[in-house]
């Protein structure tokens, strides 16, 4: 199975990888926080690198998987690594979840941002 061999700043590692027609991804961003709703002592932009992917299920369902999701400093180096293993050799994920938790989720974040922004009716 061909995975995605991760390393962090040479230490912690994941091996992330789905048989089938599922999705990985691995991906590191910065965004830069508006300074209106920065939160206290929290950095000016999000560094944050993040191994993941969308799970199909026999019945039709996906769902998300994750096997890394970590912030980043400047000096952190990420390492991947494209690597053909046994489906044994793939790392447990740390985190799964279906489309409706993911969207319930995502809907309280969205309601969340709206009530910093508008406040309250």
């Amino acid at each position: 199975m061909i995975a995605f061999r991760v390393q962090l700043s040479g230490g912690e590692t994941v091996t992330a990888g789905l048989s089938g027609r599922d999705v990985v991804t691995v991906f590191a961003g910065s965004a830069v926080r508006d300074q209106r709703y920065q939160p206290p002592n929290e950095p000016p932009s999000d560094l944050r690198v993040h191994v993941g992917g969308i799970r199909r299920t026999d019945d039709g369902l996906q769902g998300t998987v994750q096997w890394l999701e970590r912030r980043l400093k400047v000096g952190d180096e990420v390492t991947i690594r494209v690597v053909d293993v046994d489906e044994a050799d793939i790392s447990p994920p740390a985190r799964e979840r279906t489309i409706a938790e993911v969207t319930e989720s995502g809907e309280r974040e969205q309601l969340a941002y709206l009530i910093r922004k508008y406040g309250v009716a």
